[in-house]
C-alpha cells in the first residue's frame, strides 16, 4: 500500500506522548515533516521530536494553548513558516476527566468542550481554507467510544465526543468538492500512560480492560497510528466523513463497555 507522504507537512495535536507521539512518528517514517504541539508537556514533545530526528526524519515543536483563539493563529503561523502549509491536521489532544453530574462546574465543561471541539474546530478554520487552496488536505480527529457508549461520570465527554463527529460531518460536507477528506478514528480500549488519578479515575487494572475486548488484549498506540496513516494517505482519498474503528471488535459488537 502506497501511503508515501514525502513532501506533506502534518501538525498533531497532543504529539508528547502516548497515540499522539505514534501518530508523529509513524507519519515522519512516512516521509512527512510533522509539527509535533504541546499545550504543557515540553519534555515529552522533545522526546518526540528527537526519536524523529535520530530516525532521520524532519519534526519541530510548538507550544499551542488549544483554549487561546490567538495562541492557534499564531502557532499555525508558526507552523507554516518553520516546515511549509499544513496539509495534515490530526487533532488528538483531548480531555476527558471524571465527574458526577452535581460536580461538573461551568468551568470544566468550557475546557472539556474548548480542548475537545473548539480547539479542533478553529485549527481547521486556520488550515482547511489553504488544504481547498491547494485541492489536497486530510482532517483527522481522534473521536472515543465515549461517543457512542454510555458510562457513568463522564456525561460531559460524551457530549463534547458527539460534538466532534458533527464537527467532522460538517468538514466532510464543505470540503469533499475540493480533494479534502475529513475523518474520525475512534480508538478502543488503549494500553496507555494515564492522568491524573484525580481527573481519570483510578489507573485502569489491563488484564480484566482486556477481557472486555474481543481480541482479548488491549490495543497498542501504533495500532491507532496506522489507522491514521491510512487516511492521511492518497489510498482514502474517496474515503471522507467516516468514523474509522480501532477497537478490537469492541463496538458495537460488545456493548456496555
Amino acid at each position: 500500500m502506497d501511503t508515501d507522504l514525502t513532501g506533506r507537512v502534518a501538525l498533531v495535536t497532543g504529539g508528547a506522548r502516548n497515540i499522539g507521539r505514534s501518530v508523529c512518528e509513524t507519519l515522519a517514517d512516512a516521509g512527512a515533516a510533522v509539527a509535533v504541539v504541546w499545550q504543557s508537556n515540553a519534555g515529552g514533545a522533545r522526546e518526540t521530536v528527537d526519536a524523529i530526528s535520530t530516525a532521520g526524519h524532519k519534526a519541530q515543536s510548538f507550544q499551542l494553548n488549544l483554549l487561546d483563539l490567538d495562541s492557534i493563529t499564531a502557532t499555525v503561523r508558526e507552523v507554516e513558516s518553520s516546515l511549509g502549509p499544513v496539509d495534515i491536521l490530526v487533532n488528538n489532544a483531548a480531555i476527558r476527566p471524571q465527574r458526577e453530574l452535581a460536580a461538573v462546574t461551568s468551568e470544566l465543561w468550557d475546557e472539556i468542550f474548548g480542548i475537545n471541539v473548539k480547539g479542533p474546530f478553529f485549527l481547521a478554520q486556520a488550515v482547511v481554507p489553504g488544504m481547498v487552496e491547494r485541492r489536497w488536505g486530510r482532517v483527522i480527529n481522534l473521536g472515543g467510544l465515549h461517543g457512542y457508549v454510555g458510562s457513568a461520570h463522564r456525561t460531559q465527554v460524551h457530549a463534547s465526543k458527539l460534538a466532534l463527529l458533527g464537527l467532522t460531518r460538517g468538514l466532510a460536507f464543505e470540503t469533499a468538492p475540493y480533494g479534502v477528506t475529513a475523518n474520525v478514528v475512534v480508538p478502543g480500549r488503549i494500553n496507555t500512560a494515564r492522568g491524573a488519578a484525580e481527573l481519570y479515575g483510578a489507573q485502569m487494572d489491563t488484564s480484566e480492560a482486556a477481557k472486555k475486548v474481543l481480541m482479548q488484549r488491549m490495543g497498542k498506540p501504533s495500532e491507532i497510528a496506522s489507522m491514521v496513516l491510512y487516511l492521511a494517505s492518497d489510498q482514502a482519498a474517496y474515503v471522507s466523513g467516516q468514523e474509522m474503528f480501532v477497537t478490537g471488535g469492541v463496538f458495537p459488537l460488545v456493548p456496555g463497555l
